[in-house]
């Protein structure tokens, strides 16, 4: 005979326990039941901007195209998908990109008017077009909303006081100035602007401002013609050997102690070395298997003096900062310009060829634009001589640079969360779509790489299948975002870690 089932006896604090269990896995249900359904809202809303634009250009309306986001050419009648490969890297991205800075949740409980002029003051803002007021115009009339921007709906948050640059609220690399000083480097075509008197710069813009990059001629006033030339040369030659030098320096700045003052000596050889360039070496006459370093070579002492002096003419311009309020009224808007370097005494040697003076040694400062660079964290300098050891032309050396220069100023948590079609272009790393297999397994394997160097932390793509399909999946890669965390040990230092870490320099 069976024997009868005991009842199980539950104490109240086990029911408790239960209790609190059972709530947290209902909340995470129905959060993940939410977060569908306000990507369905969002998707719909894009699908019906994309919806918007084609049956204007159909109309033949001036339509003015998002960027990487082509109307491809269709029969009357045949209407496109969100999901066509030609706008998914364009709209929906876009779209995303506003959803994720706005908050999802606003912008899925937002009308159809209200989001489309919403989009509208998001596009004027982060695209880089030459006149905002006449693309807020078409772009308005083809959404069907009234013209204008909404007053408060401008999603770059102005800097709170005019004088950012020396009270150190100001970042000198912010995502808005890294990427304009990178697409200045990498020679970047898209972020290339030309002022009214048709002098060059490189912008960025996203939701932490608007950034300009340009050169200035410290010595006398020339000619406007002769100055854009002079402007255009220095673009020229700006590449990535500036980077690397400049990222040396900031690790020096870095390591300054608050007894050592402002200023700060830079020697040349210090900069080779920290790249890896290997001194010169000369038998010792007259002695068997006995060596002596004769130091750097000297042109590569005057090719670091040359980034150097030309990063001191780096000028950072911050667009559309609250100027100090002149009375009652609308506060005004303005232009808020600094330095990246200020260069001090100059130590200068004696070239036994030609017997002039090269300089080998610099006293440097952060400029007006660097003054919140006292900030950084000791983390900065042995991440900064890992990447400072690879090869320049690769893409852990391209990727490594961006992500520290991230790190600077975050110091640690999430240092990046960039579109990977953007991340390429402005690293300059190729990615054709003849060879997308092997550019893709690159692009991973330098990720890993840094990963496993403690470069990077943790890294993943947001909005990739875990399966890729097999047509199209190039576009599925290219309008992810990429989302990179500081190492693990980044936030574990003590005080006295830091000082090991550091070492004598």
């Amino acid at each position: 005979m069976a024997s009868k089932p005991r009842d199980i006896e539950v104490t109240p604090d086990q029911r408790r326990r239960l209790g609190q269990e059972l709530r947290r896995e209902l909340e995470v249900v129905v959060k993940g039941l939410e977060s569908c359904s306000l990507d369905q809202v969002i998707q719909k809303r894009a699908e019906a901007v994309f919806q918007r634009l084609w049956e204007a250009q159909q109309a033949g309306a001036d339509v003015p195209i998002l960027p990487r986001a082509r109307i491809s050419s269709r029969p009357q009648g045949a209407v496109p998908k969100l999901a066509d490969v030609a706008t998914k890297a364009g709209v929906l991205a876009l779209v995303g990109h506003m959803a994720e800075h706005m908050g999802r949740e606003r912008v899925a409980g937002m009308s159809e008017m209200e989001f489309n002029r919403q989009l509208v003051a998001w596009l004027a803002v982060v695209l880089d077009v030459p006149d905002k007021r006449d693309f807020v115009a078409q772009l308005s009339k083809v959404l069907r909303v009234p013209p204008g921007l909404p007053g408060k709906a401008l999603p770059v948050k102005p800097l709170a006081e005019p004088i950012a640059f020396t009270n150190g609220s100001a970042t000198l690399i912010s995502t808005p100035t890294l990427r304009a000083l990178a697409a200045a480097a990498m020679g970047d075509a898209d972020h290339l602007s030309h002022d009214n008197q048709g002098h060059p710069y490189y912008s960025f813009a996203d939701v932490d401002g608007q950034v300009a990059i340009t050169f200035r001629d410290a010595g006398a006033a020339v000619p406007d013609l002769a100055r854009s030339e002079w402007v255009a040369q220095q673009f020229k030659v700006f590449g990535l050997g500036d980077l690397t030098t400049l990222l040396v320096i900031l690790a020096r700045l870095a390591m300054r102690s608050p007894d050592d003052g402002d200023w700060t000596w830079i020697w040349a050889g210090d900069v080779l070395t920290e790249r890896g360039v290997i001194k010169k070496r000369a038998r010792v006459p007259g002695a068997v298997n006995k060596w002596h370093n004769r130091g750097h070579r000297s042109e590569d002492i005057q090719r670091v003096a040359d980034q150097i002096e030309r990063l001191a003419t780096v000028w950072v311009e911050l667009l559309r900062v609250p100027l100090p309020e002149s009375g009652k009224g609308r506060p005004k808007v303005g232009t808020l310009e600094g330095r990246v370097l200020q260069l001090g005494f100059r130590h200068k040697q004696g070239d036994l060829i030609d017997s002039s003076l090269v300089p080998v040694a610099w006293q440097v400062r952060e400029g007006e634009a660097l003054s919140s660079f006292r900030k950084t964290g000791a983390h900065f300098v042995p991440i900064a001589r890992t990447v400072l050891r690879y090869h320049q032309n690769s893409p852990k050396a391209r990727l490594g640079i961006f992500f520290t220069l991230n790190m600077s100023v975050t110091g640690g948590g999430l240092i990046c969360r960039v579109r990977v079609g953007d991340l390429l272009q402005t690293v300059n790393l190729p990615f054709k779509r003849r060879n997308a297999d092997r550019y893709w397994k690159s692009f991973q394997e330098a990720l890993a790489g840094l990963q496993a160097d403690g470069v990077i932390g943790a890294y993943r793509f947001v909005g990739l299948p875990d399966r890729l399909p097999s047509r199209g999946w190039a576009d599925l890669v290219l309008a992810s975002l990429l989302e990179v965390e500081a190492p693990q040990w980044v936030e574990q230092l003590i005080p006295g870690e830091e000082q090991l870490l550091l070492g004598s320099g």
